[in-house]
């Protein structure tokens, strides 16, 4: 199971809106689209989504462990060490978005 959510915005700001199609999966399956940031491709399935969204959120977490453990961390060997690993955690990252908008 996973939940789609968005932080909180004023109505001003709102760029979501949902498109009355055929009917109620494709509804859904456009909102979950929109809140998931990632640009729709045709065929894409909502296990797609689900599991792109899964992986980015990993990575973002992995990333803020990474960077907590590099300022708490007081050994210069283990900052270059997580450095490099905070460094390919952002990479992969950023090729996973870029290949989601492909």
């Amino acid at each position: 199971d996973w939940t789609f959510k968005t932080a909180w915005f004023a109505p001003e700001e709102n760029k979501f809106s949902l498109e009355l199609k055929r009917n109620l999966d494709a509804v859904y399956h456009d909102f979950c689209t929109q809140l998931s940031e990632r640009p729709n491709r045709s065929g894409q399935s909502l296990e797609d989504l689900i599991n792109y969204k899964k992986q980015t959120s990993l990575l973002d977490k992995e990333i803020a462990r990474v960077k907590k453990s590099i300022a708490g961390c007081k050994q210069f060997n283990q900052k270059v060490e997580l450095n490099i690993r905070l460094k390919k955690l952002e990479q992969e990252l950023q090729s996973l978005r870029d290949i989601s908008v492909i």
